[in-house]
């Protein structure tokens, strides 16, 4: 029996289950039995589109504690969950941009806890080009997310620093909490809201300097009135005037 190296992960014989699009090969025995009582109704549950859940979400991984994750990741990651939302399994790993495959766990830097290793097939989808990748398992059409590995820490590769180096210069940097992405959107909201209360103290002030000169312009207005109506009750008189002038020169003339 050939002895184990140190640090190596340890081997198991236990047969994984496969993500439930294809459930033809589970056996009736161990953990399988429970599955094979609903094989139609997760195979048929395999054809919908995905759901995601946290419900296994390990963030207590040092090699995925997202550590200096920005916000700007955490949209992309939720921009990418809402589109695979509209989309079956099978039809994510048929989209190369995706690249959906399974783990390949004799290359990883580290396992899923052995409960899950033992029992699921462990699957990755990535974000995008060098934007990390999201690591689970599927029952049905319920994606497990496990880890979100934006720096590719499940894999040691070729001609880049290993896992464990780029992890010890990590460590100065804390870890993002939901309360730190909550505390980011509500200072981006915050100063959203100064902005528009801004906006809006000098639209008031707009409206009141508006309202200022409408009623000047109005007094101007009536004044201009009362000017033109007396002018022209000035000129009404002296027509009269005029034409009472008229007819005494007519009189006048016809007595000569």
């Amino acid at each position: 029996m050939a002895k184990k190296r140190e640090g190596e992960l340890p081997k198991t014989p236990v047969k994984k289950l496969k993500t439930i699009t294809n459930v033809d090969h589970l056996q009736p025995s161990g953990v399988n039995k429970l599955y094979l009582r609903n094989i139609e109704a997760l195979r048929q549950m395999g054809q919908q589109p995905l759901t995601f859940t946290f419900e296994d979400f390990d963030r207590g991984h040092e090699y995925f504690n997202l550590s200096r994750v920005g916000l700007e990741w955490f949209i992309l990651l939720l921009d990418t969950l809402k589109e695979l939302s509209k989309k079956t399994w099978p039809e994510v790993q048929q989209d190369s941009y995706y690249d959906a495959h399974p783990h390949d766990w004799s290359k990883t830097t580290t396992r899923f806890q052995k409960d899950k290793y033992e029992q699921y097939e462990g699957v990755q989808f990535s974000l995008g080009s060098n934007r990390g990748r999201v690591h689970g398992y599927i029952i049905g059409n319920l994606f497990f997310v496990v880890w979100l590995d934006k720096y590719h820490n499940l894999y040691d590769m070729e001609g880049y620093p290993s896992v464990k180096s780029k992890i010890k210069n990590m460590k100065d940097y804390p870890g993002v909490s939901c309360i730190q992405v909550y505390n980011t959107n509500i200072k981006i909201l915050t100063d959203k809201i100064g902005e528009l209360e801004s906006r809006i103290k000098k639209l008031e002030s707009d409206i009141e300097l508006y309202l200022k000169i409408n009623s000047e312009i109005e007094e101007q207005n009536i004044a201009l009135k009362k000017e033109n109506d007396h002018l022209n009750n000035i000129i009404s008189i002296k027509r009269k005037k005029q034409e009472k002038y008229k007819k005494k020169v007519e009189k006048w003339r016809r007595k000569k």
